[in-house]
């Protein structure tokens, strides 16, 4: 963006989940390295309201499909090399796929931009079916995108863990949202077609994290 340019006001509000490699708990959600300092992982974003501009985003899930190799993701001062693969929802009209492009590479600032600094380089776009589902009680939740990625998740308990209540992390100093809670999860299924390198990774960890991002 330049000087000349208006800057685009936007906020979108909604729910984060990722299935990634790191042993339980992920210790990038710890501001710690994560495990083999190596972290593979798939992050869905469900839009639950929101805007860019005059465009509702409300409804819209976004994908990425990522591989990020360093010693700490949040210590600027370790070398830190990440490629990431964006999904974006078929459904989305054309002013809505040219916000999420938009976001979801950190041209247009805000915690996004923070993120995404940390994915490292796109490699790919795809747009795709993508269908997100997150129980409200938080017992589980699942991505599908036909011909590309397939996620399922139950919400972490033990023998400790009262009935219905979930494993949860207050203000992590890792939040890749940068919200709270974390809630935990265990990943049942985690299918990844046509991703090359992106795809060579075991799922072991998982949780839930709120999102609220805006220009500001």
């Amino acid at each position: 963006m330049t000087a000349t340019e208006a800057r685009t006001r936007w906020h979108i509000k909604g729910q984060w989940f990722d299935i990634c490699s790191c042993n339980m708990p992920c210790g990038c959600t710890m501001a710690q390295p994560p495990t083999d300092n190596v972290c593979y992982g798939t992050l869905v974003y469900q839009i639950d309201e929101g805007h860019f501009g005059d465009v509702d985003m409300a409804g819209l899930t976004v994908v990425t499909v990522g591989k990020i190799e360093s010693e700490n993701l949040w210590d600027d001062s370790k070398p830190r090399n990440g490629t990431y693969d964006l999904i974006v929802p078929d459904r989305a009209t054309p002013e809505q796929r040219d916000a999420i492009e938009r976001l979801w590479t950190g041209r247009e600032g805000g915690w996004i931009a923070n993120l995404v600094g940390i994915l490292g380089t796109l490699r790919n776009k795809f747009v795709a079916s993508v269908e997100s589902r997150i129980e409200d009680d938080l017992g589980r939740w699942t991505i599908d995108v036909p011909g590309l990625v397939s996620g399922a998740v139950v919400a972490l308990t033990g023998p400790t863990t009262p009935p219905g209540q979930r494993v949860q992390t207050f203000n992590p100093p890792g939040a890749e949202t940068g919200g709270s809670p974390a809630t935990w999860g265990v990943p049942t299924k985690m299918e990844l077609i046509d991703f090359g390198v992106l795809g060579e990774w075991e799922a072991r960890s998982s949780k839930h994290i709120p999102f609220d991002w805006s220009d500001g």
